[in-house]
Order: C-alpha cells, then structure tokens, then sequence
C-alpha cells in the first residue's frame, strides 16, 4: 500500500474491495475499524470501479467456467471488472486467481521484494 500512497504504483480497486472490508471487520464485530480500512483504502486509491451488469454477466462466466477449481465467486466478480475495464494483473495472495487464464497474478511479497528500499 505504501508503493500505492507515494505514488510509485497506480492502483484500481472496485466497489466490491470496499464490500469485503466491511463483511470481513463487521463479522468480527469490528466495526470501527472496517470503516476506518475502508476509508484509508479510500483516500490512497483514487480509481474506483463499479460493479456493472455487464460485469455480473462475465463474473457468470468465470463462475461457469472456474468454480469447480476452487476460484471463488467474489473473486470472479473482481475478475470480471478487471477484464471489463482493460486491466490484466492483480496483485494478489490468493493463488486461485492463477487458474483464470486472462489474469495475470502478482504475489505481494514478489512485488515488495522488487520496490526500491
């Protein structure tokens, strides 16, 4: 994230990313904070995508497609944004992402070991 708030790295989220945060803290009953990662999250990322109908029908697909192998359906709505909006790389842990031919997965601790110190 630090690549991302001194501007060395150009990130795109979408409204989705927001809707995990707050699923994610509110099942901890941690409520403050989901606002407070959200709104962090907010202010260094300045290009946020909604989730369109036409992004709900390629998510469809990837589901048709990935689900079987384990890729999740939050993450093929992310996908399909992606895909939708021109974007090909993610950097991401989770290694389902890898199964889904037209992503291109970046482990965040290859890309941090590749930043300038």
């Amino acid at each position: 994230m630090s690549a991302v708030a001194n501007g060395t790295l150009r990130a795109a989220i979408d409204t989705e990313t927001v809707q995990e945060i707050l699923h994610r803290y509110g099942a901890l009953r941690r409520y403050a904070e989901a606002v407070a990662i959200a709104q962090d999250l907010l202010s260094v990322v300045d290009l946020v995508y909604p989730v369109t109908l036409r992004d709900i029908q390629r998510a469809l697909e990837l589901f048709s497609a990935y689900s079987a192998q384990g890729v999740q359906a939050r993450d093929t709505i992310h996908a399909a944004v992606m895909q939708n909006n021109g974007i090909r790389a993610i950097i991401s842990a989770d290694q389902h992402f890898d199964l889904i031919e037209e992503i291109e997965r970046i482990d965040p601790q290859d890309f941090a070991s590749e930043l300038p110190p």
